[in-house]
């Protein structure tokens, strides 16, 4: 389409053409009209009946807010994509000659089948753009639903997608507190999961069994490890939560926590055990569990050592050690050592005049998020 440019018309300024009266007089002020061409009518008719029927409406020389309809239904930007769902294709119509003239253009995106990868789109064979996430992230694996509808928009250099893009974090989590062997199944439609894991944790040290007030140290806080893993619907990965170890008994060190492991990817070990303060560790720590093998690996806090006996022979066991976003120390004690909480806290050592157990390590723990 053009503006006129037959016979009479005249310059509106800035090389753009346009229309003037006619003007009827017996004197000079007669002035011909600008002659409307049959060329530039059907131009100005077929332009605008193009935009009415591609939105899929037959022209009706009874209504006159087709053209306002078609507008507002947007359907000329609706596609149903082919290709894989990894590299997509749409036929635009008309087809454009390059990206530039997609630029900043809302494109509506129909899904057929969820992505399992990273995502190009490719509109009527121009090469393809890579489909991002916000920050020009690319796609992870199940963020384009199969029968979704996506907008898609072209920013001069990648196709940024926008909602409704699968959430990178579900409030979907899996929570496994119980110690020992088990399998967790990918749910349908899920392709990348995030499994937190922490270690069982040690016990902490028994108190003096002869009443001279030597005390127990803190078991030490299990490790901690964070790891996003591409997986496949129905996929069964075996983990073991590791238990936690029990407390020392009166003159003797707690039990060692166990190993958290999620299947071959990744685990989180358990801390050094707390020991009785009969062998010199007064004012020592134990140290903390480490993850292994994860995209995070964090070590667990220290248990603390005993504090020397009072005049009266009494002694304050160690505070066992806490675990990274998950349990706070287990508070020192004049008496039997404190329980670590859940998940791989470390237990309290024991305290007091004599007789007392150490505090048990509390059980790993397994935390799996859709992502």
């Amino acid at each position: 389409m053009d503006r006129i440019d037959s016979f009479n018309a005249i310059d509106l300024g800035g090389g753009k053409k346009g229309f003037q009266d006619q003007i009827l007089s017996f004197g000079s002020g007669s002035q011909e009209g600008t002659w409307v061409s049959a060329l530039w009518l059907n131009s100005v008719q077929e332009e605008i009946l193009a935009v009415i029927e591609a939105a899929g409406f037959v022209a009706d020389r009874t209504k006159w807010n087709q053209l306002t309809k078609a507008i507002r239904s947007q359907r000329l930007n609706y596609f149903e994509v082919g290709g894989t769902a990894n590299a997509l294709t749409v036929a635009l119509s008309p087809a454009p000659a390059a990206w530039t003239e997609l630029v900043g253009v809302p494109m509506r995106l129909k899904i057929a089948a969820p992505n399992t990868d990273a995502v190009t789109l490719s509109p009527n064979g121009l090469s393809p753009k890579a489909l991002v996430a916000f920050g020009n992230n690319a796609l992870k694996p199940g963020q384009l639903p199969g029968g979704a509808i996506v907008t898609a928009i072209f920013d001069g250099t990648n196709v940024q997608v926008s909602v409704p893009l699968a959430p990178r974090f579900s409030s979907s989590v899996t929570v496994i507190s119980a110690p020992g062997p088990g399998s967790y199944t990918v749910p349908a439609g899920v392709y990348r999961i995030g499994p937190e894991l922490w270690a069982g944790a040690p016990g902490g040290g028994g108190g003096s069994n002869t009443n001279n007030g030597y005390e127990g140290t803190g078991g030490a806080g299990g490790g901690y490890a964070y790891k996003e893993i591409d997986v496949t619907p129905g996929q069964v990965i075996p983990y073991v939560n590791g238990a936690g170890g029990l407390g020392g008994s009166p003159g003797n060190p707690g039990a060692p926590g166990q190993t958290t492991s999620f299947g071959s990817y990744f685990s989180a070990t358990p801390g050094e055990v707390g020991v009785h303060g009969k062998f010199g560790v007064y004012g020592n720590v134990t140290t903390g569990g480490i993850g292994i093998g994860g995209d995070i690996n964090i070590r667990g806090g220290n248990g603390a050592g005993a504090l020397p006996a009072a005049s009266d022979g009494t002694g304050i066991g160690g505070q066992g050690g806490g675990s990274p976003f998950g349990a706070p120390p287990a508070p020192a004690s004049g008496g039997p050592g404190v329980d670590g909480l859940w998940p791989g806290g470390g237990g309290g050592g024991a305290g007091g005049t004599g007789g007392n157990y150490g505090g048990r390590g509390a059980n790993g723990g397994i935390i799996i998020h859709i992502l």
